[in-house]
């Protein structure tokens, strides 16, 4: 794929914003809209919907041969390549750190959503902000 580097790094910026809007949506929802706490969810639903449609309408002429036409790829240029990238260390060590990291980022998220709710009463904005990352935990709140 050209520009493939270019592509992940701005659909891995969508994805952080989407992750960064989306508990302040999903909360002013709950507490702001007095929604149920799925409707979020339903929303989502919804907009994955037109997602697929307007995906399958604009690709609809597309195939392989079509793609493999217009993005020839010339294989004497001494590119970089996946087996080379696996055999370098580097490529290991940052895979093992970024494995280790994202887990203990997942881990200690979890961690502080249950001891904020079980240990302190900070208001509903706070809890259900908290929580909209989580929906385990909003039916451990309407309880």
């Amino acid at each position: 794929m050209e520009n493939a580097n270019e592509l992940l790094g701005l659909l891995h910026g969508a994805y952080g914003a989407g992750g960064t809007i989306s508990p302040l949506i999903a909360t002013a929802m709950v507490t702001k809209g007095d929604w149920p706490w799925y409707t979020f969810y339903y929303m989502m639903a919804g907009l994955a919907v037109i997602e697929l449609l307007v995906c399958t309408l604009s690709f609809r002429k597309a195939s392989g041969a079509i793609h493999r036409a217009a993005s020839a790829r010339n294989d004497s240029g001494g590119g970089s390549t996946t087996k080379e990238a696996l055999e370098n260390h580097i490529t290991w060590i940052c895979a093992f750190f970024l494995l280790c990291y994202v887990g203990v980022e997942v881990a200690l998220g979890g961690v502080c959503n249950f001891l904020e709710h079980f240990l302190s009463h900070a208001d509903k904005f706070f809890r259900v902000f908290n929580y909209s990352r989580a929906p385990r935990c909003l039916w451990i709140e309407q309880r």
